[in-house]
């Protein structure tokens, strides 16, 4: 893991939406959906692997840059 100081730049961009329903049109916004949406969707496929559920993170604690 990278300390703050040690972060590349960050360029942010904001694709606009258009007010229409039309599903067809590309969707537009801000975020990154994949994110926050990793770590429930991890802790679901291990407990129907295992059966145990994770309820804490990080879910893998061994599993750090330090325990690899």
């Amino acid at each position: 893991m990278i300390r703050a100081g040690e972060m590349p730049d960050v360029a942010v961009t904001i694709v606009g939406s258009s007010p229409s329903s039309d599903r067809r049109r590309t969707i537009g916004g801000v975020g990154e959906l994949g994110v926050p949406t990793l770590a429930p969707a991890l802790a679901n496929a291990y407990f129907r692997l295992t059966g145990r559920r994770i309820r804490a993170l990080p879910l893998f604690p061994g599993a750090t840059m330090g325990g690899l």
